[in-house]
């Protein structure tokens, strides 16, 4: 795929700006009033009708293609009205000075196909002025084609100009038709342009071009978060807490995401998943933990595997010994250090101590023989695994497992980056069990500027 929107991102991406483009609107539609009302001044027209004819002494019959020819006689009987001769001879007569191109720009030749009538049509601010141009336009040629051009027809006025206080322009409803037209074309054009050159992503619209599923829309903010020991007084360790000065999110709104994930768990027959990013610092471990607490608090025996191990985190965010875990467990063998999370159906295996050769580790054969009997032990098997583009760690992780939940953070996820994974995923054939899009929104109340989570 490269950086390009097919017809239905662009749909989607039209709704998800949609109030942008209303609001487009509306400035254009209030300059366009504002313009027509307050700026341009208003014109009127007035046209005087004449006749080609032959003159009364040559008696002659019109036949179809002296019609013809008299009618293509106008276009030259047009030129001699715009020369500067006649518009001379108008502006001496005329109340109003103007110069021969401004008349020439307020007199229009109006002529009708098979028809020896045409018109004289002036436009000006003034009704009067406009008749009057109209009039003396007419009267001088009338009096001056022979002049200029000998035959046997004449110039007859069949209708004077009359003054008329109908206004031509601007016509307000018009004008606001063309505000709603240019708005809409305008704000449209500007927001795919600025999603093509975009370097991150802005919406869920460019997703749809890589046919994955989306399995919901999460805000996760970057709280301080702390998981409860297991105590007495509080068994249920894992459970997130927020700090006093923050806005927790609760499980409860993880819930669409949970529902959709599990429906591609049983389509797909599958128990182990990885849960990755195309780039690091996305919240993919935050994510990985309200999935696995949600799926555990369901009924689901879970195992939360923390795979990361340039980086692990779950060993100090849910207070296990990291002595042994993953890693240790494929270099040495022995002990694998699953720890269960009192109160609940989860289960946690941490990463272990840190190994050099992190990429060598993976590619062990005991890490398809583990999966195997991983899945017999429980229902559900997440990895928290780094970033797709960071390190070949990830990369080995997943044609492993082969299942994968890409987590997209709004202005956070490069395209090029996304872009780079798919392509990965697509040429080993890794299935993706959909995406999350994380769309942070900010609500400010007062001078505090608060976090929400929202689900689709």
């Amino acid at each position: 795929m490269d950086k390009e929107l097919s017809l239905i991102a662009i749909v989607k991406l039209v709704k998800e700006k949609l109030r942008w483009i209303v609001l487009t609107i509306v400035v254009f539609v209030v300059a366009a009033v504002v313009y027509s009302t307050a700026i341009a001044k208003p014109l009127y027209s007035s046209s005087a009708e004449l006749l080609v004819s032959p003159k009364a002494t040559d008696n002659l019959q019109l036949t179809l293609n002296q019609l013809q020819t008299n009618s293509k006689l106008i276009q030259t009987y047009e030129s001699i009205i715009f020369s500067d001769d006649i518009l001379t001879l108008v502006n001496s007569e005329v109340s109003t000075s103007y110069s021969n191109q401004e008349l020439r720009n307020k007199i229009k030749v109006v002529t009708e196909d098979e028809s020896q009538t045409f018109a004289i049509r002036v436009t000006d601010t003034s009704p009067e002025t406009a008749a009057e141009i109209a009039n003396t336009v007419s009267a001088i040629f009338q009096s001056k084609l022979d002049d200029y051009y000998s035959s046997n027809l004449e110039i007859k006025v069949i209708s004077a100009a009359k003054p008329s206080t109908n206004q031509v322009s601007p016509i307000i409803s018009r004008n606001i038709f063309f505000a709603v037209v240019l708005a809409t074309m305008v704000s449209s054009f500007v927001i795919i342009l600025l999603e093509l050159l975009s370097p991150t992503i802005k919406g869920t619209a460019i997703l749809s071009t890589f046919s994955w599923l989306e399995l919901g829309n999460v805000s996760l903010s970057p709280l301080q978060m702390e998981v409860r020991s297991a105590t007495k007084e509080h068994p249920k360790s894992g459970l997130f807490n927020k700090k006093s000065t923050q806005k927790s999110i609760s499980l409860d709104n993880i819930e669409g995401i949970k529902t959709k994930l599990q429906t591609q768990l049983d389509k797909n027959a599958v128990k182990t998943f990885l849960i990755s990013s195309a780039e690091s610092g996305t919240g993919k471990t935050t994510l990985a933990m309200y999935l696995a607490n949600s799926l555990a608090n369901n009924g689901k025996k879970v195992l939360l595997v923390d795979a990361n191990l340039r980086n692990p985190s779950l060993d100090r965010i849910y207070k296990l010994s990291n002595k042994v875990g993953l890693f240790s467990y494929l270099q040495n063998g022995g002990e694998l250090g699953i720890q269960a999370i009192q109160g609940s159906s989860l289960f946690v295996l941490p990463s272990g101590p840190k190994f050099a050769a992190v990429s060598q580790i993976l590619t062990s054969e005991k890490l398809p023989t583990l999966l195997a009997d991983l899945e017999k032990h429980f229902d559900v098997i997440l990895f928290d695994s780094a970033a797709l583009n960071g390190v070949p760690d990830a990369q080995i992780l997943a044609t492993k497992i082969r299942n994968l939940v890409m987590l997209v953070k709004q202005d956070g996820t490069r395209i090029d980056d996304l872009i780079e994974a798919n392509r990965f995923l697509e040429s080993y054939q890794i299935e993706v069990l959909g995406y999350v899009f994380d769309g942070t929104v900010r609500e400010r109340e007062g001078a505090l500027q608060q976090l929400f989570y929202k689900v689709n």
